[in-house]
C-alpha cells in the first residue's frame, strides 16, 4: 500500500484537510443516487488489480459499519438526500444572506445618492460616474489572484473573513465629509468584495455535485433582487432620519454594514470548512461527501461521457479511462466508482493557456461582459430610473417603486434556474433571458418617446423595469454555473472562472457612465447601450451552443484521440497528464 502523505497533501490544497479511511463499496453516481458496485456477474474494469487500483480505500473518512449500512442502492440515496439536505440547511442560509449583503452594501451608494448624498457632499456632473466606477479597478485586478488564493487559505474562513472586512468599509463610508473620502471607501469596497463572488462559486463545488450546482447558484444569487428589494424599503425608512451631524443617507450605510458585520463573523463559525470536519454529518455520510467529492471534482472522463460509451475497459476502449484513474465506469450505467487518490494539481503555464485559450473562455467572458453591464447599470440607477419616470420630486415612492420590480426578478431567477437544472440545459435558458430583457429596454425606450401614441408613458416605462429585472437577474447563476461545469480541473476551474469574472466587471467601467445626469428623464443612450448588449449577447450565446454541439461531435467521432498520445506526456506519466487534461480530455462533454 502507498504511503498517504502526498495525499493528504493534495486533499489539504483544496481546503479539505487530510484524508483518513473508507471501504471500497462506495460508489458515486454521476447523475443520480449512489448505488453499490455489482456483487455478481462479470468484474468490474479494474478488480483484478485490488493492490493497487482500490489502495486508496483506506485513505477516505468513515468505519468499519459504512459498508453494511449503506449495501443497497435505497439505503445509499437516502444517506446522499440526507447529505445533501444537511449541507442545504447548513451552507445556504449564510450563502444567501452574504450574498443578499453584498448586494445591498453595493446598491446602498445609488440609494444614497437620491437621499442626500449628492447635496451635502455637493458632488456634481461627472463626479458620480467616477465615484461609482473607481470601485471596479480593484475588484477588477484581484478577481483572478482572489480564486487562486481561497484554494490554500480555505473558502469558508476566506469568505467570512472578506463579509467582515468589507461590512465595515459600509460603516465607514457612512462617516465620509468630502467626495475624495467617498472615492476612498469605493476603493476599499472593491478591494474586499473582489473575492467573493469566485470564492462562492470555488466553495460550493468543494460540497455539491455539478448536478445540483446550478440550482444552488440560482437560489443564493436570487437574493439578489431580495436585497435591491429590501435596499429600497430601507431606504425608504432611513432615508428619513436626521440625528445629530448625519442626514439620512449615512444611516442607510451605518445599518447595512453593522448587519454585513454579524453575519461575517456568524459565518466563521457556520460555514463548514471541508467535507470531513462536517460535525453533522453521520459517519455514513461523512465517507459519501468525501468520495462523490473526489468522483465530481477529481474526475473528467466521467463527466460528459454518454450513457451508450458509459462502458471502459483498459487500453483498448475508445474512451479510455486509465487503471489507476480516478473513476472507472460501470457497464450498465454511469456509475463512478472512485478508485484513485487525489493527484496534485500543479499550478503552470501550461494550465493558464489551457484556461486562456479554450474557445468557451472568451465567449463566456465576452456574455459576462454584456450581461454584467446590463445588470450592474440596473442595479445602481434603478433608483434613478424610477424616479425620473414618474419625475415628481418624491424620493420616498421612488425608493418604494424599487421593490416589486426586484421582487418579480427573485421569483423569476429561482424558476428559471430550477427550469435550467430539470432540462438539463443552460444556453437556452440564458438566450430566453437575454430576450426578456431586451424586450424591457425596448418598453423604457418606446415609454420615452416624446411623438406618437405613447408620448412618455410611465406605465409602460415601469414595467419595462420588471422585464428588464427578470431578464439580467436570471442569467448569472445560470451562466456561472454553465462555466464552473464546463471547465476542470480545479485550477483550470479557477482561472476560467476568475477571468470571466473580470472580464464581466470590466463592464462596469461602462455601466457607470451609462445613465448620465444630463439626459435625464429618457436616458435613450443607456436604455439603448443596455439594448445593444443583450442583443450581441444573445449571438453569442447561440454561437457557444454551435461550438459545444460541434465539439462534442468530433470528440464522439474521435477526432480529438490524438491528445492521448504518448508524445504528449512530457515527463508526466499517463495518469498525470490524462488528470491535466481537464476539458480538453476526449472523453469530456461540454453540457449545454
Amino acid at each position: 500500500m502507498t504511503s498517504s502523505a502526498p495525499v493528504d497533501q493534495d486533499w489539504n490544497n483544496i481546503g479539505l484537510g487530510p484524508v483518513p479511511t473508507v471501504p471500497p463499496s462506495i460508489v458515486v453516481n454521476s447523475s443520480g443516487p449512489v448505488s453499490s458496485p455489482p456483487t455478481s456477474g462479470p468484474p468490474s474494469p479494474g478488480s483484478q488489480e485490488k493492490d493497487t487500483d482500490n489502495d486508496y480505500v483506506d485513505r477516505v473518512p468513515t468505519n468499519s459499519k459504512f459498508a453494511s449500512n449503506t449495501s443497497s442502492a435505497a439505503a445509499q440515496a437516502a444517506t446522499e438526500k440526507s447529505l445533501v439536505r444537511k449541507l442545504d440547511c447548513r451552507i445556504l442560509p449564510i450563502i444567501c444572506l452574504s450574498w443578499m449583503l453584498f448586494y445591498l452594501d453595493r446598491a446602498a451608494i445609488g440609494f444614497a445618492l437620491i437621499n442626500g448624498l449628492v447635496r451635502e457632499l455637493r458632488l456634481h456632473g461627472v463626479q458620480i460616474n467616477v465615484m461609482m466606477m473607481l470601485y471596479y479597478v480593484p475588484f477588477l485586478i484581484l478577481s483572478i489572484p482572489g480564486n487562486l488564493v481561497i484554494r490554500r487559505v480555505g473558502a469558508g474562513r476566506l469568505l467570512s473573513a472578506v463579509v467582515t472586512a468589507w461590512g465595515t468599509v459600509t460603516i465607514c463610508t457612512g462617516f465620509v465629509k468630502s467626495y475624495e473620502a467617498l472615492c476612498v471607501m469605493r476603493i476599499l469596497m472593491g478591494i474586499s468584495e473582489s473575492f467573493f463572488l469566485g470564492g462562492v462559486m470555488l466553495y460550493l463545488g468543494f460540497f455539491y455535485t455539478s448536478k445540483e450546482l446550478t440550482s444552488r447558484t440560482g437560489i443564493f444569487y436570487s437574493s439578489t433582487s431580495i436585497a435591491a428589494a429590501i435596499g429600497g424599503l430601507l431606504a425608504s425608512g432611513l432615508g428619513q432620519i436626521h440625528t445629530g451631524n448625519y442626514y439620512g443617507w449615512s444611516w442607510i450605510f451605518f445599518i447595512e454594514g453593522v448587519i454585513t458585520v454579524i453575519i461575517g463573523l456568524v459565518s466563521w463559525f457556520v460555514l463548514p470548512v471541508r467535507p470531513e470536519a462536517c460535525g453533522f454529518f453521520t459517519p455514513a455520510e461523512r465517507g459519501l461527501a468525501i468520495s462523490r467529492m473526489q468522483a465530481a471534482n477529481l474526475t473528467y472522463q466521467a463527466s460528459g461521457v454518454p450513457s451508450s460509451c458509459a462502458e471502459v475497459r483498459g487500453p483498448s476502449a475508445s474512451m479510455e479511462a486509465p487503471r489507476s484513474s480516478i473513476a472507472h465506469l460501470n457497464r450498465k450505467s454511469s456509475d463512478i466508482y472512485v478508485t484513485a487518490a487525489p493527484r496534485r494539481e500543479k499550478l503552470g503555464w501550461k494550465v493558464v493557456k489551457r484556461a486562456m485559450f479554450n474557445p468557451v473562455t472568451p465567449m463566456m467572458a465576452l456574455a459576462c461582459f454584456f450581461n454584467i453591464e446590463a445588470l450592474t447599470s440596473y442595479i445602481m440607477f434603478l433608483p434613478t430610473i424610477v424616479a425620473s419616470i414618474f419625475n415628481d420630486g418624491n424620493v420616498l415612492r421612488a425608493n418604494l417603486l424599487t421593490v416589486p420590480p426586484n421582487i418579480a426578478a427573485f421569483i423569476a431567477t429561482i424558476a428559471i434556474t430550477q427550469w435550467s437544472q430539470r432540462w438539463g440545459r443552460s444556453g437556452i435558458p440564458i438566450i430566453f433571458c437575454a430576450l426578456v430583457a431586451a424586450f424591457g429596454f425596448v418598453l423604457l425606450l418606446v415609454g420615452s418617446t416624446t411623438r406618437g401614441p405613447f408620448q412618455i408613458v410611465p406605465s409602460i416605462q415601469y414595467v419595462g423595469t420588471f422585464f428588464v429585472g427578470m431578464g439580467v437577474s436570471s442569467m448569472p447563476p445560470i451562466a456561472l454555473a454553465w462555466c464552473s461545469v464546463n471547465s476542470a480541473p480545479h485550477y483550470v476551474r479557477a482561472l476560467v472562472l476568475g477571468i470571466v469574472i473580470m472580464f464581466g466587471s470590466s463592464a462596469s467601467f461602462l455601466s457607470s457612465f451609462t445613465y448620465v445626469a444630463s439626459e435625464a428623464p429618457k436616458y435613450i443612450t443607456g436604455h439603448s447601450i443596455n439594448l445593444g448588449c443583450l442583443c450581441t449577447l444573445v449571438i453569442l450565446g447561440v454561437s457557444m451552443l454551435t461550438y459545444m454541439k460541434w465539439e462534442n461531435r468530433k470528440r464522439e467521432r474521435g477526432e480529438r484521440d490524438d491528445r492521448l498520445n504518448p508524445r504528449h506526456y512530457d515527463g508526466m506519466s499517463k495518469e498525470e497528464y490524462e488528470f491535466h487534461l481537464g476539458w480538453d480530455h476526449p472523453s469530456f462533454r461540454f453540457q449545454m
